[in-house]
């Protein structure tokens, strides 16, 4: 605590030093000056440290805005389009998805003169949570799509992922299924060629559940098995439980009765394992409905409880 104290106390002193500066400043002429270029980077720095204390978040926008002023007449649109991207950033964080928007178009059509890709992708990303936060889907979708095709050109993987996932969200919650899976599915992608074991597998339970939803139980029982398959690599117990029992359920819809019940006693095990007392019950009525004996129900416990002293 007495560090944080300490960091907020050197930026306020930082702070002032440069409104002093800035309070120095000679009345600016119209159009580019080296002056106005130096005006417009204290404001901006203003911003920043500002933007790093909680309780000065409106004193941030407001430097922010002030730059994006001044920065009319420099006839730098790279930096223009940049500061419009600041400032729509921090509506989107206020909730203010209005301004937010009008800053993100603005910055949009800045951009179009330009080849920097990167800040077009960041915009058009920005720009479509916005609009589906005002529930203007198409327009939303549009500019996350076209967010996502940029981070492919450029290699940028971290983004991509964001993006697909903000997408797969929307269509989970809309239980737009189809279109759910071609997102899912391309996420997956880039998780296997990453190698991440514990993301790969939550994909594939995604998978199994999008597919599940459509009656599509064949494909789902495929994705499912494949949930346990990276949760054992990644060693996510959780992981593999939640696999198990949509395999057994799926099994169950499929009327593969035999292999239904041996997957609920693996989860009955695992249940134990973990110490989930309500699942073992629920786990317990499904496979005496399956026609478990007390002995198949007492071994799987044994066997959870035995590799949980391990």
């Amino acid at each position: 605590m007495p560090q944080k104290n300490n960091e907020a106390k050197g930026r306020l002193e930082l702070i002032e030093k440069i409104r002093k500066e800035i309070d120095s400043f000679p009345h600016l002429k119209r159009g580019y000056s080296k002056e106005r270029e130096e005006l417009i980077d204290l404001h901006l720095t203003l911003g920043y440290l500002y933007s790093d204390l909680p309780e000065f978040q409106g004193q941030s926008l407001q430097e922010f805005l002030i730059a994006h002023s001044l920065t009319k007449e420099l006839g730098d649109m790279e930096k223009f389009a940049h500061i419009n991207g600041i400032i729509a950033s921090m509506y989107l964080a206020q909730l203010d998805y209005s301004s937010a928007i009008s800053y993100y178009e603005e910055s949009i059509q800045l951009l179009k003169t330009t080849k920097y890709n990167k800040e077009m992708m960041i915009t058009k990303k920005g720009l479509g949570i916005a609009y589906l936060k005002t529930r203007n889907v198409e327009k939303g979708v549009l500019n996350l799509t076209n967010a996502a095709e940029i981070c492919v050109d450029l290699g940028d993987i971290d983004n991509y992922m964001e993006i697909i996932t903000i997408l797969g969200v929307y269509y989970k919650e809309q239980q737009e299924w189809d279109t759910f899976i071609d997102i899912e599915t391309k996420a997956l992608k880039i998780l296997l060629d990453m190698g991440a074991d514990e993301e790969i597998s939550k994909a594939y339970l995604d998978l199994g559940i999008a597919y599940s939803k459509l009656k599509r139980n064949s494909e789902a029982l495929a994705q499912f098995k494949q949930t346990v398959n990276y949760a054992i690599k990644s060693e996510s117990n959780l992981l593999i439980y939640q696999g198990i029992i949509m395999v057994a359920e799926t099994y169950f819809h499929l009327r593969y009765i035999e292999e239904a019940k041996k997957e609920y006693l693996q989860a009955l095990s695992m249940a134990y394992y973990l110490g989930m007392q309500n699942e073992v019950k629920k786990t317990k009525m499904v496979l005496l409905t399956l026609g478990a004996t007390e002995e198949e129900l007492h071994l799987a416990e044994k066997t959870g409880k035995m590799d949980g002293k391990k």
